[in-house]
């Protein structure tokens, strides 16, 4: 009685199981052409000295005292004093340098594996020191922080920064170590 699988498979009086073990062929120049590579990201460095004073949060709502109510949190913050510098935090191209109308005045920086670096509250000048097309190299000085993001005047001075990568939001704190308040690192 045969199933109806084994009814399909033509019979042989062949035994494969004497049959050597067949190995992988071998990789031609043009299977090698063809294999599309995978981004890889940069090494990452903090974009500024100082503590985490809030945490990413893309799931679980954070206290704004600011805005008095609870909210999601792209990036992180990081503390500091009026006029700390705040460097970039791989090689890559600057994106753009804009004002916001909440988060005051920013740059992006594209870097390698698809990511995006978002600078966040920074001082006035920044306007005036770099530009969208500028090459920048980890650890460049590229502003300072300032007090100009509308969305966290009653937050004590500090660096706002977020990371994308392939258009996602993700937890910095994965991709470089920043103290915490409390001395320990995230």
């Amino acid at each position: 009685s045969e199933t109806e699988a084994e009814a399909t498979v033509p019979k042989s009086d062949h035994d494969e199981s004497k049959d050597a073990i067949a190995t992988e062929p071998e990789a031609t120049a043009d299977d090698i052409e063809n294999v599309v590579s995978m981004p890889t990201l940069p090494e990452f460095v903090a974009p500024s000295q100082g503590t985490v004073s809030k945490s990413h949060s893309e799931t679980v709502l954070v206290y704004s005292l600011t805005m008095d109510d609870y909210r999601t949190h792209s990036g992180i913050d990081i503390s500091g004093k009026l006029g700390d510098i705040v460097v970039a935090v791989a090689d890559g191209t600057v994106k753009s340098v804009y004002e916001d109308p909440m988060w005051g005045y920013c740059i992006a920086i594209a870097h390698d594996g698809d990511a995006v670096s978002y600078y966040k509250n920074l001082t006035s000048d920044v306007m005036d020191e770099i530009a969208a097309g500028d090459e920048v190299r980890r650890g460049d000085v590229i502003g300072a922080i300032g007090e100009s993001a509308l969305m966290e005047t009653a937050e004590e001075a500090h660096l706002h920064f977020e990371l994308k990568i392939g258009g996602e939001s993700v937890d910095p704190c994965d991709y470089f170590e920043v103290p915490t308040s409390d001395g320990v690192y995230e």
